[in-house]
């Protein structure tokens, strides 16, 4: 299933209706829902800020395969960011001493089971791997 959306934060509702219509079909837990629209709300909204050179839609699909969910989102048409290259979060450190910015992507690290960047012929591509509850 994969539908393209307006690189826009206001796309964002679209976004989430998508999710919640395709992962109701794919029997998703509520849980595993929770951490794939916060995921896919900070991979989105990075695309959108960050992926400099084109107003082209950003494409998002899922598959199921048995007790794993692929969710891809693609930049068509950008320059190269990799997300996935901020540096770990220090969350022992207070938060008035931390660095701004990486929060985001901490998150999704940590409540998701594999990430992935791809960069090919001007297209931007994140890969993310859910496990599902048997």
């Amino acid at each position: 299933m994969e539908r393209n959306f307006k690189k826009d934060v206001k796309s964002l509702d679209d976004v989430f209706a998508f999710l919640d219509e395709e992962m109701g079909e794919l029997r998703i837990s509520p849980e595993a829902a929770y951490a794939i629209n916060l995921a896919v709300e900070e991979l989105f909204t990075n695309m959108v800020k960050y992926g400099v050179g084109s107003v082209d839609d950003i494409s998002l699909s899922l598959t199921r395969e048995k007790n794993r969910l692929t969710i891809q989102l693609v930049d068509h048409g950008v320059g190269m960011f990799d997300p996935m290259s901020a540096d770990e979060i220090d969350t022992s450190i207070p938060l008035e001493q931390r660095k701004i910015g990486g929060l985001g992507i901490h998150l999704v690290r940590n409540m998701v089971d594999d990430i992935q960047y791809s960069y090919a012929d001007g297209c931007s591509t994140i890969t993310v791997i859910k496990n599902l509850e048997h």
